[in-house]
């Protein structure tokens, strides 16, 4: 095998997914490194080019195009980018000294959205240890009873309307009839809407239960343990269950938001044909813990506060992106010029 060594401040491409991007600046963390010919490495000539400039071009949409052009085959591994094909792209390039200010400018933004994801993880960390300390850990301590899950809620599982029949399917979402797959749990806590509607003839003809607003609803196939919490009411496939309470004074579905996913799920799946799998049987006979609804409220209460931070700081994360996504697309393609004083240069 032939190597080389990494230098570092060169601009390097992975050559089989440069089309999607794959382009970095090599730092002082790889230093000693050694890459295959899959990873070229090119410096930029000092008089006309800067390497940070280069690698925030080609994040941009015309900066892809650029690298999807020079990378000609099909997809994946057979879509290669080529030396000639690369040598033969024309970057528009203000002066080095506008070059670097832009660099400079970006790199202010992506150390903000860096900062704010470090934010987030610790922030997320805090929340997965309060889960262990108010829940998990509390479980079987004296306040807390031993229910089934099939006792205290009715377990109510979706289905799919046929694919093939057409009016099954609302596809303008002309109606408010919400329909639930996997895919939509995957998005936080809380479900608002999703990708896909039914149809009115749908929920009669094919005999479709609605679930109401408030109700907490769990995966029990392919992928295990997804639980989110309805703010509106919606219809679901048969991958997920369903908990509508059977007294309130129970528990708080918001509670039980929060328990599910402390929960090991191992031991209950099935391996079936087509993947992982629980049954109706084994959600019923799912033993939990529940603490007074008065505890129930107080430990919802913290969790809350936690996640209301984690969710702030996502959006504060998102906006900064959107910030820096226009800049760059202003910056980048001259829309914007910033203005440089040579005499500090």
């Amino acid at each position: 095998k032939r190597v080389f060594n990494i230098e570092v401040g060169t601009l390097v491409f992975n050559i089989v997914f440069a089309w999607e991007q794959a382009v970095a600046i090599i730092s002082e963390k790889e230093k000693g490194f050694i890459a295959s010919h899959r990873f070229p490495m090119f410096s930029a000539n000092p008089d006309i080019g800067y390497e940070s400039f280069f690698l925030k071009y080609f994040q941009t949409p015309r900066g892809k195009h650029g690298l999807g052009v020079a990378s000609p085959g099909g997809a994946g591994r057979n879509k290669t980018l080529g030396q000639r094909e690369l040598d033969f792209l024309y970057i528009p390039v203000p002066p080095i000294s506008e070059q670097k200010a832009i660099a400079d400018t970006l790199f202010i933004w992506d150390k903000a959205i860096e900062k704010t994801q470090a934010l987030i993880a610790a922030k997320e960390k805090q929340f997965k240890w309060l889960l262990k300390t108010l829940i998990s850990d509390q479980a079987g301590k004296p306040g807390w009873r031993k229910v089934k899950l099939g006792d205290i809620a009715e377990i109510r599982i979706g289905r799919t309307p046929s694919r093939k029949i057409s009016k099954y399917w609302d596809r303008n979402k002309k109606t408010n009839n919400i329909w639930l797959s996997i895919a939509d749990l995957s998005k936080g806590y809380f479900i608002f809407d999703s990708k896909e509607y039914v149809s009115n003839i749908a929920i009669i003809e094919c005999n479709m239960n609605i679930v109401p607003e408030n109700t907490v609803v769990i995966s029990y196939k392919l992928t295990i343990g997804r639980t989110c919490l309805l703010k509106n009411a919606a219809f679901t496939n048969e991958a997920i269950a369903a908990l509508i309470p059977v007294n309130d004074n129970i528990f708080s579905p918001h509670f039980l938001l929060y328990l599910l996913p402390t929960i090991n799920w191992e031991s209950l799946i099935d391996q079936a044909a087509k993947g992982k799998t629980l049954n109706k049987r084994k959600l019923y006979n799912k033993s939990l813990f529940l603490p007074s609804i008065q505890q129930q409220i107080i430990i919802i209460n913290k969790l809350r506060f936690a996640q209301n931070e984690i969710d702030l700081l996502k959006s504060l994360q998102e906006k900064i992106k959107d910030q820096k996504k226009g800049l760059m697309q202003k910056l980048l393609t001259g829309k914007w010029r910033v203005k440089i004083n040579e005499k500090e240069m």
